[in-house]
C-alpha cells in the first residue's frame, strides 16, 4: 500500500479478482459442461439389494463426462453414499473412491468422471443402509450442464479473507499507524479497528458454537433425563439447591460392595451380571455420586439458570458466553502487554498479535467441542486471562508504592476462580510474582507499609480458596482432593503410577508430532487411530483424537526461542521473568497432563496459553527493537515472518475443526455445512 489514495483502487481490484474467481474458477464446471456431448443410447439394468441399489450401464454410445444423481425419496440434509466402477481404455474395473450426493447441496449431485477414453461396464451403487428409499425415486442422467451458481456466502467469505490478508501485508499502511497516543490511550484512528478485530473473533466463535452444538434443547434434556455426564453440572446445581454436595442420582449398590469400584473391568463384569450400570465420568465416594469437574461454572451459571428457568442449561450456552468474554479479555491482555512493552507498536502488529494469541491458545477447540469436557477449560481460560489483565493493569498504574486496590482484588478473585474451574490452572496464581516483580523489589508488597496491597492479593485467595477446600472436605474428607482419582473412568486412576518412560512419547505427541494431512477432504486427520495405536511405549497411555504437536498447530509460538536472546530488553520491560515463568509452568503442566491424564487436544489447552503468552511477549519486545523499527528491510522480514506463521496457525486450527476425526464431527452434526464447504469452497467436483 503506497498511500491512502491507493486503498480504494486496491479494494476495487481485489473485488474484481474475487468476482472473476467466482465466475471463472468456482463456476468452471459450468463452463466445462457446456462442451459435453449430449447422451446417446445405452442399456440400463437396475438391481435392488438389501442395502443398496445397483445400476449397471452397458455399451453407452457416447463419452461419459459426468452424471447427475438425484434421489427424491431421501432426507434433504443427509448424504447418500455412492460407489462407481467402470472400465476404460487404461483400466479394467476401475473402482473409484466412495463419494456422496446430498440434496441440500445441489453441487454434490453432479459427479465428474475422468476416464481415459470411452467408458464401458459402468456400475453405480447407491447405498441405503441408513435411510431406506424407494429405488424408483432414483433419477440418473449423463453429461448434464451444471447450473451457474453465484454464491453470495462464498464471495463474502473470500472477500473478508482477501481484505484481511491485503491489509496485513508487510507493505500495509497499518504498520505505520501507532496504536497508542503519547498518553498511552488507544489512538482514535485505531479504535474502530480494535473493535472490528474483537468483533470478528466473536462472530467466528458464535457461528462455530451454533454450528457444532445440538439443535434446540433436546440434547441436554435427553442427557438430563438419562443421567448422562453431559448434564452433570445441572445435577450439581440440583444438589446445591437441595442443600448438599452429593448428586441426587442414586449409585448402584454393587459399587459399595466392590473391593475396588474404580476398576473398569470389574465394574463392567458386575454390570453384566446385575443389569445395573454405573455412571461414566462421575466421581464416586462412600456410596454417593459427585461431580469432580470444577465447581465454579455450576455456581455461576448452571445454578442461576436452573433457578430462573427450571430447566437444565446447555453446555453450549455456557461455552458461548464464556468464550465471548474470553475473547474480549484476550484483546485487553494484548493491549496491556503492548502498552507495557512497546508504546510505539503499530495497529497492524497488534492485529497480528491478537490473531496469533487467540488461535495460538487453541481456545477454538472449546467452540467446536461443546461438551461437558471443555466447559472447565473455557471458564478457566476466561478467568486466568481476566486475572492477568487486572494484575498487569494494577502494575501499570502503580506509583510511589501505591497500587489501585480494585484490580488487585479482581485479579486475585479471577485467579482463584480459575482453580475452581480446573485445578491445574492453579499454576497461574504464581504469575503474580513475575507480574509484580518490580513492585516486590521496591517493597510495595510484604512490608508493614504495603500491608494493604498484600491483603488485596491474599485475602480473596484465602476466602474463596477456603470455600473450595471446604467443598473438597465435605465431599472426599480431604480438602486438597478435587476428586479426579475418584472418577469412574475407563481406567483406574487410583492405580495409575508415574514414570519417565512415557514422557518421551507424550512430549513428542504434545509438542512436535507433525500434523497428519492427506489429499482427501477434509484433509486434516487425527494422528491417533481409535482402532489401532502404534507406538514404542509398552504400556497404557490414554489417547483421544489429537491432530499434531503444539508447535505445528501454532508455529507462531516458536518465537519463544528468542526469549533468552532478548533477556536484557525483556528485563527492562519487567517481563523477562514472566516469560521464564510461562515456559516453566507450561513444562510442568505438560508433564502433569502426560502422567495423570494422557494425550488429548483439550489437555493441550492447559499449557498452550502459557506458551503463546510467552511468545507474544517476545514478539512484542522484538517489535520495539530500534534496529527493527528503523530498518525497513528488517521490519518487512519481521512482519512477513509474523504473517506467515500466524496464517499457518489459523489454517491449522480452522482445518482440524472440520476434521472427521473429531469426537463430534461436523460431518454428522451439520451435514449441510460440512458438504457446503466441500463443494462450494473447495469446489472438488
Amino acid at each position: 500500500m503506497k498511500g491512502i489514495k491507493s486503498t480504494p483502487g486496491s479494494i476495487i481490484i481485489i473485488f474484481i479478482a474475487i468476482l472473476f474467481a467466482e465466475i471463472a474458477v468456482f463456476n468452471f464446471p459450468f463452463w466445462e459442461s457446456l462442451t459435453y456431448e449430449k447422451p446417446g443410447g445405452y442399456t440400463q439394468e437396475v438391481n435392488n439389494e438389501t442395502d443398496r441399489t445397483v445400476i449397471e450401464i452397458t455399451n453407452p454410445d457416447f463419452e461419459i463426462q459426468n452424471l447427475h444423481l438425484f434421489v427424491a425419496d431421501y432426507p434433504s440434509n443427509r448424504p447418500i453414499p455412492v460407489k462407481i466402477t467402470f472400465s476404460d481404455a487404461g483400466k479394467y474395473d476401475l473402482e473409484l473412491p466412495e463419494t456422496e450426493v446430498i440434496k441440500s447441496v445441489p453441487e454434490s449431485l453432479y459427479i465428474k468422471l475422468s476416464p481415459d477414453g470411452k467408458i464401458s461396464n459402468l456400475k453405480i451403487e447407491v447405498f441405503n443402509n441408513i435411510y431406506q428409499f424407494d429405488p424408483g425415486s432414483i433419477q440418473l442422467s449423463f453429461n448434464e450442464t451444471r447450473p451457474f451458481e453465484l454464491e453470495v456466502i462464498r464471495v463474502i467469505t473470500l472477500s473478508a479473507i482477501a481484505m484481511t490478508i491485503y491489509f496485513l501485508l508487510p507493505s500495509s499502511k497499518l504498520y505505520k499507524i501507532k496504536l497508542f497516543d503519547p498518553d498511552k490511550k488507544i489512538n482514535k484512528k485505531c479504535f474502530p479497528l480494535v473493535l472490528l478485530t474483537v468483533s470478528m473473533f466473536i462472530i467466528i466463535w458464535i457461528s462455530t458454537v451454533f454450528t457444532f452444538s445440538e439443535d434446540g434443547s433436546a440434547g441436554i434434556t435427553k442427557a438430563y433425563n438419562s443421567g448422562s455426564v453431559e448434564a452433570i453440572y445441572s445435577f450439581q446445581a440440583d444438589a446445591f439447591l437441595d442443600g448438599h454436595a452429593y448428586l441426587n442420582i442414586e449409585a448402584p449398590d454393587f459399587l459399595s460392595k466392590m473391593e475396588d469400584p474404580y476398576n473398569p473391568s470389574a465394574r463392567a463384569e458386575i454390570s453384566k451380571q446385575t443389569g445395573e450400570y454405573s455412571r461414566l465420568d462421575f466421581a464416586y465416594y462412600k456410596g454417593k455420586y459427585y461431580c469432580y469437574y470444577g465447581v465454579v461454572p455450576a455456581v455461576l451459571f448452571y445454578m442461576p439458570f436452573k433457578l430462573i428457568s427450571g430447566l437444565p442449561a446447555k453446555n453450549s450456552h455456557f461455552i458461548l458466553m464464556a468464550g465471548v468474554l474470553f475473547l474480549i479479555e484476550a484483546i485487553r491482555l494484548i493491549l496491556a502487554l503492548c502498552k507495557r512493552i512497546n508504546k510505539n507498536i503499530s495497529i497492524g502488529v497488534f492485529i497480528i498479535l491478537s490473531i496469533a494469541f487467540v488461535f495460538g491458545s487453541i481456545s477454538l477447540c472449546c467452540a467446536y467441542n461443546t461438551s461437558i469436557y471443555t466447559v472447565p477449560n473455557i471458564s478457566a481460560l476466561l478467568f486466568v486471562t481476566c486475572g492477568l489483565v487486572s494484575w498487569l493493569g494494577a502494575s501499570e498504574k502503580s506509583k510511589d508504592g501505591k497500587i489501585p486496590g480494585l484490580p488487585l482484588v479482581l485479579g486475585s478473585i479471577c485467579m482463584i476462580l480459575a482453580v475452581g474451574c480446573r485445578p491445574t490452572y492453579g499454576v497461574f496464581v504464581l504469575s503474580a510474582l513475575p507480574v509484580f516483580e518490580r513492585e516486590i523489589r521496591n517493597k510495595t508488597f510484604f512490608t508493614r507499609k504495603s500491608l494493604a496491597n498484600t491483603l488485596c492479593v491474599i485475602v480473596p485467595f484465602l476466602i474463596i480458596g477456603s470455600i473450595l477446600l471446604y467443598y473438597n472436605y465435605i465431599r472426599f474428607d480431604n480438602p486438597l482432593n478435587f476428586g479426579s482419582n475418584y472418577n469412574l473412568s475407563d481406567a483406574n486412576l487410583n492405580g495409575k503410577s508415574w514414570g519417565i518412560r512415557n514422557l518421551g512419547v507424550g512430549i513428542f505427541e504434545y509438542l512436535f508430532q507433525p500434523i497428519y494431512m492427506k489429499a482427501d477432504y477434509p484433509y486434516f486427520y487425527s494422528i491417533y487411530n481409535l482402532r489401532s495405536l502404534s507406538q514404542d511405549y509398552m504400556g497404557y497411555m490414554f489417547f483421544s483424537p489429537t491432530f499434531g504437536g503444539y508447535f505445528h498447530l501454532a508455529p507462531i509460538s516458536l518465537f519463544i526461542v528468542k526469549a533468552f536472546k532478548r533477556k536484557r530488553s525483556l528485563k527492562e520491560n519487567k517481563l523477562y521473568y514472566m516469560v521464564i515463568f510461562s515456559i516453566i509452568a507450561a513444562i510442568l503442566l505438560l508433564i502433569i497432563d502426560i502422567e495423570m491424564a494422557g494425550i488429548a487436544i483439550r489437555y493441550q489447552l492447559d499449557f498452550s496459553l502459557l506458551i503463546i503468552l510467552a511468545a507474544i511477549i517476545v514478539i512484542c519486545d522484538i517489535s520495539a527493537d530500534p534496529e527493527i523499527e528503523n530498518n525497513k528491510v528488517l521490519s518487512k522480514i519481521f512482519i512477513s515472518a509474523l504473517c506467515v506463521l500466524t496464517l499457518i496457525t489459523v489454517i491449522s486450527n480452522m482445518g482440524i475443526m472440520i476434521s472427521d476425526s473429531q469426537f463430534y464431527p461436523l460431518k454428522y452434526l451439520s451435514p449441510d455445512t460440512y458438504y457446503y464447504i466441500k463443494y462450494n469452497l473447495f469446489v472438488l467436483r
